[in-house]
């Protein structure tokens, strides 16, 4: 707590040295668009949809646990969406021809396109825990304001809602300027390899590249986010950590267990050492963009003058050293947001009980800021600490194909954000209500990774529906009783098709 307290005071004295001018604030008019897509059909099709167990498993064939169930969910969506698959050009595409390609040609060929993100296939539902749910998980329940159902929040909400989005606007007869183009992975939950990693080397080699790419990521937190605001905030991801998995292999000569070598050269001893390490030696805390500008955006809407006045100016030195380390210490969700983290995720060593093991191994997770080191900059750290602890072990970076090259920050005063973060307003501010909108650092990884870059203006990641904190709703996630509100969904339809609009057809 000394160090939270020493940082924030000398945050407040940063803050005003910094602060040469009042800060004022006035709320961005927007003219509020009524949303009117309530149709039973639409909920109908999203019902039948979350009815499909399209699981994905890393160790199946193509990544997918029953084929027939992604083949039949095609199916489903292609004579639901016949308008939609009679008017686009449709393609199956991906490891298995299990994943989705839809292309809404636009009036002007010489504009690069637009790329929408989603997958439908969905974590499985932890064995025993079934009864655990208010409705069965694969039931696609329309009961209690909710539509429940492994999927409806992660993420066959986005699929369905683009869907009806494309109907909609097919049937009121717009066309797009811009060409539209919509993959659908089909296992984006195992790391994608079979179905985006598949489809963006299809773009590739038909030399397509994008204007933007929209995938999921971020939500409207409805009840704000201590201790900063109350005001709902819309977090639109304009990065994503990197992913890197590195493996240490230790040895020892190993021998009887009851006479356990006193000099720490055991394997256990030495796995030991090594996680203390990575726990007292973490990454140094930084803050830049997109937290900074994260920070900046939730300003305005703090009450607190003296939270307006340090996140306003988190970005000027010398407030962002003074602070990088206080926001690091608050908690683990504001430590992953300013540094390079690192978690044990597997420990393997042993053979019997009474032999002391002569190899071990354990295996680390990093997700590092896209401005930290590349994939080999995480080894050296491990190399590192191997060499300063005398450790008889060595680090191998694991090849994966959820690891991606690291992306870039999207620039959220960029006319992309901008034309988002319109939407959001339109569609969501009504009756007096405001909504802050910010740009924030995914710290998950999702399917974008793989397009990123044949993207020139990077990727925005915004899923538009609420979570609300005192109702549990994080933790539905890939969790029990997973479902979204039935206002939601309608209003996730309208918000995308507004997307569509500002950025392919009213352009």
């Amino acid at each position: 707590m000394a160090l939270l307290r020493l940082g924030l005071l000398g945050a407040v004295i940063a803050s005003w040295a910094v602060y040469r001018r009042s800060y004022t604030y006035s709320h961005d008019i927007v003219t509020p668009l009524e949303c009117s897509q309530q149709s039973n059909d639409a909920l109908s099709r999203f019902s039948r949809c979350l009815q499909f167990p399209s699981v994905s498993d890393v160790s199946a064939n193509f990544h997918v646990r029953e084929e027939k169930v992604f083949q039949d969910m095609i199916d489903h969506l292609s004579t639901s969406y016949s308008l939609v698959w009679s008017t686009l050009e449709v393609e199956v595409v991906g490891n298995g021809r299990l994943s989705l390609l839809l292309t809404w040609r636009g009036s002007d060929p010489s504009l690069l396109p637009v790329l929408l993100i989603s997958h439908y296939d969905v974590v499985p539902v932890t064995p025993g825990t079934e009864g655990d749910w208010s409705y069965p998980p694969f039931s696609g329940a329309v009961e209690e304001g909710h539509i429940w159902g492994r999927g409806s929040i992660d993420v066959k909400f986005s699929v369905i809602c683009i869907l009806e989005a494309f109907s909609q606007l097919i049937s009121v007869g717009r066309q797009p300027k811009r060409t539209i183009m919509f993959v659908v992975g089909q296992d984006e939950e195992v790391g994608g390899t079979h179905g985006a990693q598949m489809t963006a080397e299809l773009f590739a080699s038909r030399g397509i590249k994008f204007d933007i790419a929209i995938d999921e990521g971020g939500v409207i937190l409805s009840e704000g986010l201590a201790p900063f605001t109350t005001t709902p905030v819309a977090l639109i991801g304009t990065s994503e950590k990197v992913y890197t998995m590195v493996e240490v292999n230790i040895s020892s000569r190993g021998g009887h267990s009851s006479m356990p070598p006193t000099d720490g050269s055991d394997v256990g001893s030495q796995i030991a050492k090594l996680i203390t390490f990575t726990r007292d030696h973490p990454f140094p805390s930084v803050l830049r963009q997109p937290t900074t500008g994260f920070f900046k955006a939730l300003a305005p809407h703090c009450k607190n003058p003296i939270l307006r006045l340090i996140t306003a100016h988190l970005d000027s030195w010398p407030l962002s050293i003074i602070m990088a380390p206080a926001i690091a210490y608050m908690s683990s969700e504001t430590a992953a947001q300013v540094r390079t983290t690192i978690a044990v995720v597997n420990v393997t060593t042993g053979v019997a009980n009474n032999v002391l093991p002569q190899h071990g191994s354990i295996r680390f997770n990093l997700r590092s800021h896209p401005g930290d080191s590349s994939h080999e900059g995480m080894l050296q750290y491990f190399n590192h600490a191997i060499s300063h602890l005398k450790l008889n072990a060595s680090a191998t970076l694991m090849t994966f194909g959820d690891s991606g090259p690291p992306p870039m920050v999207t620039n959220s005063d960029g006319s992309h954000f901008q034309a988002v973060q319109k939407a959001i307003k339109e569609i969501w501010e009504h009756e007096g209500l405001h909504i802050a909108v910010a740009p924030f650092l995914l710290t998950g990884g999702t399917d974008s990774r793989h397009y990123a870059h044949l993207s020139e203006h990077g990727v925005l990641r915004f899923c538009p529906l609420t979570f609300s904190k005192s109702k549990g709703d994080l933790g539905r996630v890939h969790g029990t009783n997973e479902r979204v509100s039935i206002h939601d969904f309608y209003k996730g339809l309208c918000t995308y098709q507004r997307i569509i609009q500002l950025m392919a057809i009213d352009i």
